[in-house]
């Protein structure tokens, strides 16, 4: 009687697992690029809607709106009073590039636009578009905007936040 030896695996057997292994890793190397793309987008999003509320703020405390014209938070902010409101409290945006426009009592005439994503830009007179993604002038100067961009896989997507600038009582 001959004798049958079983103390390995088969060709088969080893090719089955190594395809398996393969597979997963696949997965993880397809997942990994989208979650961390995800996870800057929520910040860009959570540090728009801080600043829209913290400007809101900023108007409540100093019964005032942000002076007319357009800065940004370039150091030393101690002379732009609205930058304290938001140093040291931005996750993904650095302070240089956030952008404050107030147009005083007259709607401006061009609408901004955000064109990388290490940018953010706050306006008053404008109101977000339908879709979300751009905004409208308005007449009315208690309105104010947020415009960034978050990553897409085919790109760069323009967002609007919208919020009033003196809250409704």
């Amino acid at each position: 009687m001959g004798r049958k030896f079983s103390n390995g695996f088969t060709i088969i057997e080893v090719l089955i697992v190594m395809a398996v292994a393969a597979m997963m890793l696949l997965v993880v190397f397809l997942a990994v690029p989208a979650l961390q793309r995800n996870a800057r987008n929520s910040q860009r999003r959570h540090d728009a809607e801080f600043i829209a509320s913290q400007r809101v703020q900023y108007n409540l405390d100093n019964q005032t709106a942000i002076i007319a014209g357009g800065f940004n938070c370039d150091p030393p902010i101690t002379t732009k009073l609205f930058c304290g409101y938001i140093s040291g409290s931005l996750s993904y945006y650095d302070l240089s590039n956030v952008t404050f426009h107030n147009s005083g009592t007259t709607p401006p005439g061009t609408v901004p636009a955000v064109s990388d994503l290490d940018h953010i830009i706050s306006d008053t007179f404008f109101n977000c578009d339908p879709s979300g993604s751009t905004a409208v002038v308005s007449t009315n100067m208690r309105n104010m905007i947020v415009l960034f961009a978050i990553e897409t896989g085919s790109g760069l997507a323009p967002q609007c936040i919208e919020s009033s600038i003196y809250p409704t009582s």
